[in-house]
């Protein structure tokens, strides 16, 4: 079953930023209006990012890849600063400070007018951090309206990470690469397969296949591997979502997931990353 999104709000998304929040469930109805009657715009999935716009009862008026929305309160955890996939946004008004920090004590590097374009990357309190051109900096949320832009979501990776995020808690199966049941590397290639990349069947060759590239360069869409204390070589593959998250077929867990390259774990097992994306 193929993920689709019904983006029914495209007006800008003019709401103050309460801060950051990231959902703490598998999947989560986003929802247009506070109640479970209304329409759902689109399905969030654990450690996906909003930003928190207000509190109405028992749900959080949230911004969720620019569109305004609601999500129940208790599936988002609140997050003062958060680092967000880039979103297009303007500016609302004429001479707003575009500040070096988050705080009004900070130096004010531009004076920006109504229109001026911006991406927002994250948030911080009432704080969004912005790039105008190739520079990047603060403006306080009163003063930018957020939109929905197709483009910004229809990436090379992020259309990999959407298509593998559908099948979040499908079951693993040692040499399993069908939606009927994946191990590691059997998911990585059936994703791949699917939205047209070449792709070999195991974490050795897959890894030889691509472009090794550095931890600090991962981008959404790159091939992160790990080694276990029993080998030299990688045993085990996901694909990296940003964020410091990735999306594999967890032998350990038995089910496709999400993880952090954080975790104890992945951390210290760690083996490197690949990249097959024309960036």
């Amino acid at each position: 079953m193929l993920l689709c999104f019904a983006l029914i709000c495209m007006g800008g998304a003019d709401a103050a930023s309460d801060g950051g929040g990231k959902v703490n469930v598998s999947c989560l109805n986003f929802r247009s209006e506070p109640n479970t009657s209304s329409t759902v715009l689109s399905l969030a999935y654990e450690g996906d990012t909003v930003i928190i716009t207000g509190h109405e009862g028992d749900w959080y008026s949230v911004i969720f890849n620019g569109v305004e929305g609601y999500m129940f309160a208790e599936y988002v955890t609140p997050v003062e600063t958060l680092e967000i996939i880039p979103v297009s946004a303007k500016v609302n008004a004429n001479s707003v400070r575009f500040r070096d920090g988050a705080s009004y004590e900070s130096k004010a590097v531009y004076y920006l007018n109504t229109g001026a374009p911006l991406k927002v990357l994250g948030v911080s309190g009432c704080w969004y951090k912005v790039t105008y051109g190739q520079t990047t900096g603060y403006m306080h949320s009163d003063y930018v309206d957020i939109y929905y832009n197709e483009s910004d979501y229809y990436t090379p990776g992020q259309k990999i990470v959407e298509y593998a995020k559908q099948f979040l808690g499908t079951r693993y199966v040692y040499g399993g690469s069908s939606p009927s049941g994946f191990d590691c590397s059997g998911f990585t290639s059936y994703v791949l397969k699917q939205n047209g990349y070449d792709a070999t069947r195991t974490c050795t060759t897959q890894y030889a296949q691509y472009t090794h590239i550095e931890r600090s360069e991962l981008r959404i869409g790159d091939l992160v591997f790990f080694a276990s204390y029993r080998s030299w070589d990688t045993n085990h593959v996901g694909i990296y979502m940003g964020n410091n998250q990735f999306i594999h077929a967890s032998s350990g867990s038995g089910k496709i997931m999400i993880n952090s390259l954080d975790d104890v774990y992945y951390d210290t097992y760690y083996y490197g990353a690949a990249r097959y994306l024309p960036y």
